[in-house]
């Protein structure tokens, strides 16, 4: 054979090594995915993770490996998996504080690198300001989902029990002119809890203030942050009012009586007729949305401005933990669920024709024979994953709900303090030891069940015995630093 047939061979070789179709020929990655399931886990995951696998594998030669974490423990598991050192590549820490905490652990790699080079389609659809949002002392953590950013607080109601107590939702203006309107309802539901959870773990009050709370609730931005001053909200003339009214409410009945230790929420509740109401967040069609959730109509009375916090941002964010041997994958696989419609579908509806069908006017339902109760994938975790704004419209929604949902988020009123992240590190021992105090006080106190007037002393004690005061001194610190340089 002819020296230049040869060269040309090895040549040839070479550029095929380096090629599409040589790099597909590769051994696929496995990356290991887990977020927070909200409800029960559904069934068809798995056939759902395959359908999935599908495409990740055309795409970017990666496979998927699936594990929800049920509400009830999952910062405890996320916990033990990131101490431990388990091997995982994608995560939601969920939680505002739980991301922060996984921040000052360094158990979150820096992604701004890998989303240079890996997520240049994210970086199209993610606004900078929400990618501001998860940044830490220049540093980018997290990307958070495309969904409903923002929003306002609202106390949701049973529509029937509304009506036949004859309530006139125009009256209500206040949190504190619910108390007439669970009187009402009383008179003629004298068995039924009235306030009930909205989420497992969280106190009446945690879910209808308009705070902004600055990465953990020692030093909080008051009226959603309108100015910069930090204060320690606990200590103020609202939450003392409000525990009080909690603990009125408690005593006459209206609010669940285990509340506080509820392993129920008002998804399971409501549907068995034991609740008529809970405060949760508000956003463009949340009636809709609450009463597909709760399975009863219901109806929302609104009270406060949608807000836009850099909390709504952490809120629900993908990151890559420090435990990953595939951050590059794990980018790609991230830059997917912000690009790719069919996937988007897949997470947030199942495999068409199986969970969902397509009606003629582009919405979707359930096929026949298929409902809530019976579907192997109602998840119901659109937000939850990338883009939400990819996915098909079910059909209960109006056609241009994504439209409508833009709108309200270009609507929301945003802090003062927008993509101030605060660095917990100096005051790390202080935050744990006062997350231990609210640990403790919290959610008996928030929920009406011991007495504000002997209980609340004795929990602001504790909170200045160990250290709220050091906390917001440099939490005010750090937001006046942050202002200065963002003038």
């Amino acid at each position: 054979m002819k020296k230049q047939h040869i060269a040309a061979i090895l040549l040839a070789l070479v550029l095929l090594s380096s090629s599409p179709l040589m790099a597909l020929a590769e051994e696929p990655v496995t990356l290991k995915m887990t977020f927070v399931c909200l409800g029960p886990l559904p069934r068809d995951l798995k056939l759902v993770e395959e359908e999935i696998n599908k495409i990740t594998l055309r795409e970017i030669n990666a496979r998927v490996e699936i594990t929800p974490l049920t509400m009830g423990n999952f910062i405890q598991q996320y916990n033990l998996m990131l101490s431990s050192g388990e091997e995982f590549d994608l995560m939601v820490p969920f939680l505002p504080f739980v991301f922060n905490s996984m921040v000052d652990k360094n158990y979150l790699l820096p992604l701004q690198d890998l989303l240079e080079e890996y997520g240049q389609g994210i970086k199209e659809v993610v606004d900078p300001v929400y990618l501001s949002g998860t940044t830490v002392n220049g540093n980018l953590y997290g990307i958070t989902t495309i969904r409903d950013l923002g929003g306002g607080v609202g106390v949701f109601m049973r529509k029937d029990m509304v009506e036949a107590a004859n309530i006139d939702l125009d009256s209500i203006k206040s949190l504190y002119d619910l108390t007439d309107v669970f009187a009402k309802v009383r008179a003629l539901y004298p068995t039924t809890p009235l306030l009930v959870p909205f989420q497992i773990g969280v106190s009446p009050i945690e879910t209808v203030v308009n705070l902004d709370m600055l990465g953990n609730w020692f030093g909080v931005l008051l009226d959603g942050g309108k100015e910069l001053k930090v204060v320690n909200y606990f200590e103020t003339e609202e939450y003392a009012n409000l525990v009080k009214l909690m603990r009125e409410w408690y005593l006459e009945g209206y609010i669940l009586e285990d509340f506080a230790t509820s392993q129920s929420s008002y998804k399971e509740l409501i549907p068995a007729d034991q609740g008529f109401a809970y405060f949760n967040g508000t956003k463009a069609g949340v009636e809709i949305d609450e009463s597909m959730h709760a399975q009863r109509e219901m109806v929302v009375v609104e009270l406060s401005e949608p807000a836009l916090h850099t909390n709504n941002i952490q809120h629900v964010t993908w990151c890559i933990p420090y435990t990953s041997k595939h951050p590059e994958k794990a980018m790609q696989m991230l830059n997917l669920m912000y690009t790719n419609a069919d996937l988007m579908n897949l997470f947030a509806w199942g495999i068409e024709g199986k969970h969902y069908e397509v009606r003629p006017d582009g919405r979707i339902g359930y096929p026949e024979g298929i409902s809530a109760e019976n579907s192997g994938y109602n998840i119901n975790l659109g937000w939850m994953f990338g883009n939400q704004f990819l996915t098909h419209v079910w059909e209960t929604y109006p056609a241009d709900y994504w439209d409508q949902m833009l709108e309200f988020n270009n609507s929301t009123i945003p802090s003062a303090a927008l993509g101030f992240v605060f660095n917990q590190e100096p005051v790390k021992t202080e935050v744990a030891a006062l997350e231990s105090v609210l640990k403790e006080y919290r959610h008996a106190l928030e929920s009406g069940a011991v007495n504000p007037d002997t209980v609340l002393p004795r929990f602001l004690k504790a909170l200045k015995d160990n250290g709220i005061d050091r906390v917001i001194e440099e939490k005010q610190k750090q937001l006046d630093a942050w202002a200065a340089a963002n003038k």
